[in-house]
């Protein structure tokens, strides 16, 4: 899964946000990649290991979630489980009923 959000900043350049899971974890069966960008400036990421895929599912949706709130759009999405897709929409529609985030 890859999720990919956008904004611009108040200078005028563009914030790219990046979710992935990708990256492998040594320590633990899953994890996730958190990555940030300004523009065509270096990238710099986190990667957060877990050991359950509830847990990791609780972050992406918490991430995602902060970042939509935050002014951020959807700029690119792909899972290989067509169900995550769909549920990126759901949490962008909920997002827009609150009047909290930019969609």
């Amino acid at each position: 899964m890859i999720v990919t959000l956008y904004k611009t900043g108040k200078d005028g350049r563009i914030l790219y946000y990046t979710v992935h899971d990708r990256q492998a974890s040594l320590t633990s069966p899953y994890a996730l990649t958190l990555a940030w960008r300004t523009g065509n400036g270096r990238e710099r990421e986190k990667l957060h290991p877990f050991e359950s895929l509830a847990e990791m599912d609780r972050m992406i949706q918490s991430v995602l979630a902060k970042r939509f709130k935050a002014g951020y759009r959807l700029l690119y999405s792909w899972s290989r489980d067509a169900r995550w897709s769909e549920g990126v929409e759901i949490g962008r529609a909920s997002c827009r009923e609150r009047v909290l985030c930019v969609v």
